[in-house]
């Protein structure tokens, strides 16, 4: 887990308070059967792989003066790939074989949770204040019964799986005889899940009803909040996501 903290205040005659935070992840994590390799009468057997990204900033920036403005970004970037399953061969020589009497679970999952957060104000005669918020989130999942592989088991239960739980929260406020606020959020997501059984491939499973369960799964789940306080004679707020 990452976490960044970021405070900028000013104040005078003309203020100007502006600060930034970035935060990059990014890991490869396998669990696998190589070519070559034999797992012979396991009575069950578990090949898993999993990866979290969690990236979270909270900045604030304020500025006070005649003339004021304060300005906040945040970015977030995370990219991650998972792989858990059997490699593959390149014959039925050099490929890797699994004799399970039980359940065979083969499950490759990512979670990436990125959490930005931002305060601004800004009061003087003439006030603005800005804020942008930016997740880019890439996923790859894979379960794999590779190439030539050879598999037996009692039943077969496999997952490839990516998984957001994002947010973004704003609070900017302006006051003056001439004020404006805005924010921006983006977030940018590309998952990929699969869960793949190559060629020349035998999987075989014994117990009576001859259970095989795959299943690939991206999920979302990104929650926006945006507040924009302005105040004055002449005064805006736009907020765009």
């Amino acid at each position: 887990r990452q976490q960044a903290v970021s405070r900028g205040v000013a104040g005078g005659l003309s203020g100007v308070g502006a600060t930034d935070a970035s935060l990059t992840a990014s890991s490869t994590v396998e669990a696998a059967v190589s070519a070559g390799t034999e797992v012979r009468y396991a009575g069950s057997m578990t090949i898993a792989a999993a990866a979290t990204d969690e990236n979270l900033f909270d900045i604030e920036a304020g500025a006070f003066g005649l003339a004021s403005g304060a300005a906040a970004q945040g970015r977030t970037t995370s990219n991650s790939s998972v792989f858990a399953g059997l490699r593959d061969g390149s014959s039925a020589a050099n490929r890797a074989l699994v004799t399970v009497g039980g359940v065979l679970a083969i499950a490759a999952t990512y979670r990436a949770a990125p959490t930005g957060v931002i305060g601004t104000s800004a009061f003087g005669a003439v006030a603005g204040s800005g804020a942008s918020i930016t997740h880019t989130v890439t996923g790859r999942t894979q379960g794999r019964i590779g190439n030539h592989a050879d598999v037996t088991a009692g039943s077969i239960d496999a997952i490839a799986a990516n998984a957001l739980d994002g947010r973004s929260f704003v609070d900017a406020k302006t006051g003056g005889i001439a004020s404006g606020a805005s924010s921006r959020t983006d977030t940018r997501i590309s998952f990929t899940a699969e869960m793949i059984i190559g060629t020349h491939a035998v999987v075989e499973t014994t117990d009576r009803a001859g259970t095989l369960k795959i299943k690939t799964e991206n999920s979302l789940l990104h929650e926006d909040r945006v507040k924009l306080v302005t105040g004055g004679a002449i005064s805006g707020a736009g907020a765009y996501g």
